[in-house]
Protein backbone atom coordinates (compact mmCIF):
# COMPACT_ATOMS: atom_id res chain seq x y z
CA UNK A 1 0.00 0.00 0.00
CA UNK A 2 1.11 3.22 -0.79
CA UNK A 3 1.21 6.52 1.60
CA UNK A 4 -0.16 9.63 0.97
CA UNK A 5 0.23 12.95 2.29
CA UNK A 6 -1.39 16.07 0.90
CA UNK A 7 0.77 19.26 1.05
CA UNK A 8 0.59 22.78 -0.13
CA UNK A 9 2.21 25.04 -2.41
CA UNK A 10 2.40 28.63 -2.17
CA UNK A 11 2.45 29.37 -6.05
CA UNK A 12 4.23 32.79 -5.90
CA UNK A 13 7.46 31.34 -4.64
CA UNK A 14 6.35 28.02 -7.06
CA UNK A 15 4.91 29.36 -10.29
CA UNK A 16 7.94 28.44 -12.86
CA UNK A 17 5.75 30.53 -15.66
CA UNK A 18 3.32 29.83 -18.20
CA UNK A 19 2.22 26.75 -20.46
CA UNK A 20 1.54 27.05 -23.95
CA UNK A 21 -2.37 27.30 -23.27
CA UNK A 22 -1.38 30.14 -20.58
CA UNK A 23 -1.62 27.54 -17.42
CA UNK A 24 0.94 28.12 -14.68
CA UNK A 25 3.21 25.82 -13.90
CA UNK A 26 4.41 24.58 -10.46
CA UNK A 27 8.47 24.05 -11.57
CA UNK A 28 9.54 20.76 -10.73
CA UNK A 29 12.53 21.48 -8.49
CA UNK A 30 9.86 22.80 -6.09
CA UNK A 31 7.60 20.01 -6.29
CA UNK A 32 10.52 18.03 -5.33
CA UNK A 33 11.31 19.92 -2.41
CA UNK A 34 7.76 19.92 -1.55
CA UNK A 35 7.98 16.17 -1.30
CA UNK A 36 11.36 15.69 0.26
CA UNK A 37 9.75 18.07 3.03
CA UNK A 38 6.29 15.46 3.23
CA UNK A 39 8.17 12.42 3.06
CA UNK A 40 10.29 13.65 5.78
CA UNK A 41 7.39 14.90 8.37
CA UNK A 42 5.82 11.58 6.79
CA UNK A 43 8.92 9.40 8.22
CA UNK A 44 9.79 11.34 11.53
CA UNK A 45 12.79 13.36 9.87
CA UNK A 46 13.87 11.06 7.58
CA UNK A 47 15.29 12.84 4.51
CA UNK A 48 15.97 11.74 1.09
CA UNK A 49 16.17 13.13 -2.26
CA UNK A 50 13.80 13.27 -4.68
CA UNK A 51 14.05 14.15 -8.32
CA UNK A 52 10.85 15.44 -10.69
CA UNK A 53 11.54 15.77 -14.17
CA UNK A 54 8.91 18.00 -15.11
CA UNK A 55 7.15 20.82 -14.48
CA UNK A 56 3.41 20.51 -13.11
CA UNK A 57 0.66 22.49 -14.55
CA UNK A 58 -1.44 24.14 -11.82
CA UNK A 59 -4.23 22.61 -12.37
CA UNK A 60 -6.87 20.37 -10.28
CA UNK A 61 -5.74 16.74 -11.70
CA UNK A 62 -2.80 17.42 -13.35
CA UNK A 63 -0.35 14.60 -12.27
CA UNK A 64 3.44 13.32 -12.79
CA UNK A 65 6.04 11.14 -11.83
CA UNK A 66 9.34 11.46 -9.52
CA UNK A 67 11.72 9.05 -7.74
CA UNK A 68 12.49 9.34 -4.36
CA UNK A 69 15.60 7.91 -3.83
CA UNK A 70 16.58 5.82 -0.29
CA UNK A 71 20.18 6.43 -0.34
CA UNK A 72 20.56 4.08 2.93
CA UNK A 73 19.67 1.14 0.96
CA UNK A 74 20.71 2.84 -2.86
CA UNK A 75 16.45 2.38 -3.87
CA UNK A 76 14.17 4.09 -5.83
CA UNK A 77 10.76 4.55 -5.04
CA UNK A 78 7.82 6.22 -7.48
CA UNK A 79 6.31 9.23 -6.06
CA UNK A 80 2.76 10.04 -7.35
CA UNK A 81 2.31 13.38 -7.25
CA UNK A 82 -1.59 14.34 -8.10
CA UNK A 83 -2.57 18.72 -8.22
CA UNK A 84 -6.19 18.58 -5.74
CA UNK A 85 -6.96 22.08 -5.58
CA UNK A 86 -5.89 25.44 -6.68
CA UNK A 87 -6.70 28.71 -5.23
CA UNK A 88 -5.57 32.23 -5.53
CA UNK A 89 -1.82 31.34 -5.35
CA UNK A 90 -1.86 28.29 -3.47
CA UNK A 91 -1.82 24.87 -5.09
CA UNK A 92 -2.91 21.57 -3.29
CA UNK A 93 -0.37 18.65 -4.34
CA UNK A 94 -1.17 14.72 -2.60
CA UNK A 95 1.43 12.94 -2.84
CA UNK A 96 1.09 9.35 -2.93
CA UNK A 97 4.84 7.19 -2.14
CA UNK A 98 5.31 3.99 -3.06
CA UNK A 99 6.08 1.17 -1.00
CA UNK A 100 8.25 -0.99 -3.15
CA UNK A 101 11.20 -0.42 -5.01
CA UNK A 102 11.15 0.00 -8.78
CA UNK A 103 13.97 -0.89 -11.13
Amino acid sequence: MARRLAVLITMSAAVGGLAACGSPTVRAEDVAAAAEDAFEQESGGIRFPVICPDDVEAEVGAQTYCVLRNTTRNEDFDVRVTVTSVEDDTAQFDFEFGTQPVG
